[in-house]
């Protein structure tokens, strides 16, 4: 009966964490987010939208990004900021680089992180976070950038 006990609070336990850790994106509390984009199905949004095929690109600030993100399927997010370090975004969201790129003016992290259940996979790792510095801009995507940089 002992056993049963024990093996029943570590699975409450082990859910209740991992509720905690996924159930909210930390990035929506960075002060230093201009807009936000929200991948979803056509015609399942308003606002300042653009259409590519069966899927909107829906533009908006946080605040309104965390009122639409509940009305929603969303298969992306994407974070835009001015003024944020690479490692400020590695560490609030505790991700792990898997790997990087560098193409021109832009440099291209691809991480892990516990915050995003989706993921893809690159030279089969696990991959949900994109980070791309261009000039003074940094374009943060979950589980990849998909509206180009």
């Amino acid at each position: 009966m002992k056993k049963l006990i024990v093996f029943l609070l570590i699975i409450v336990f082990i859910s209740i964490t991992s509720f905690a850790k996924n159930s909210q994106n930390p990035l929506f509390y960075f002060d230093d987010v201009n807009r936000v984009c929200l991948v979803v199905d056509a015609g399942s949004l308003d606002g300042e939208v653009i259409n590519c095929g069966n899927k909107d690109f829906v533009y908006c600030s946080k605040e309104d990004a965390l009122e639409k993100i509940n009305n929603s399927k969303i298969y992306a997010k994407q974070f835009y900021f001015d003024d944020v370090n690479l490692k400020e975004i590695l560490s609030v969201l505790n991700a792990d680089i898997v790997s990087t790129q560098e193409f021109e003016d832009l440099k291209i992290y691809y991480c892990y992180t516990p915050y995003e259940q989706d993921c893809v996979y690159i030279e089969n790792k696990k991959v949900n976070l994109q980070i791309v510095f261009k000039s003074n801009e940094i374009v943060a995507g979950l589980p990849l950038i998909l509206t180009g940089y």
